[in-house]
């Protein structure tokens, strides 16, 4: 990241990293502990802090000159049926977090031999929330001013503040509605509700 930002955007276009969940299982490891039954764990104190560095890190990534890319793997969302438990979706792999830092978020897959994405979010304004993409491009998100012109760091600075410097309200707001999105079953809703 120091590099990155250092380089200022002169060598390179863009920054994909692969995968956010590998980076955060990664960050998640440094603050193992063993629990009583030998098994490692994360202490309850440690999660803000190892969220908080997370974030920020994304943030660094966000504020640098280059389109960033970030690939996250999907793991399966269950649902218990009687005494079995079958598969109802999937979600990101990573921090809860993750999706709100992102600007768009897409889910990719094939069907009968074609590309597909998913618009799960677009803060661009390109394509609606739900909308099915055919075979999606970076250049259907950015147009061809932002190819050839990239944002210098000092401008990159102002628009990352005016997102951290919403009123509390608004930004506690913009989370939950990023986090119902998350919700599966009536089970995670009532858990989601008892929890907030």
């Amino acid at each position: 990241l120091g590099e990155l930002n250092a380089d200022s955007g002169k060598s390179f276009g863009g920054v994909v990293v692969d995968t956010v969940t590998d980076w955060w299982n990664a960050e998640q490891r440094k603050f193992e502990v063993k629990g009583k039954d030998g098994k490692p764990v994360i202490p309850m104190r440690a999660w803000r802090p190892l969220r908080e560095g997370h974030e920020q890190k994304l943030r660094n990534l966000q504020a640098l000159p280059l389109h960033v890319v970030l690939v996250c793997e999907e793991k399966a969302v269950y649902e218990r049926d009687g005494e079995e438990l079958r598969v109802v979706g999937t979600k990101e792999d990573s921090d809860k977090k993750d999706s709100y830092v992102s600007d768009v978020r897409l889910r990719f897959f094939v069907r009968n031999g074609r590309f597909f994405a998913e618009v799960l979010k677009d803060r661009t304004g390109k394509f609606e929330m739900g909308a099915i993409v055919e075979n999606p491009k970076v250049e259907m998100w950015v147009d061809g001013k932002a190819k050839a012109a990239p944002p210098k760091p000092v401008e990159a600075k102002p628009a990352m503040k005016q997102t951290i410097e919403l009123d509390p309200l608004e930004q506690q707001a913009m989370e939950l509605i990023d986090h119902i999105g998350e919700i599966q079953d009536v089970n995670h809703w009532r858990n989601w509700r008892r929890k907030h």
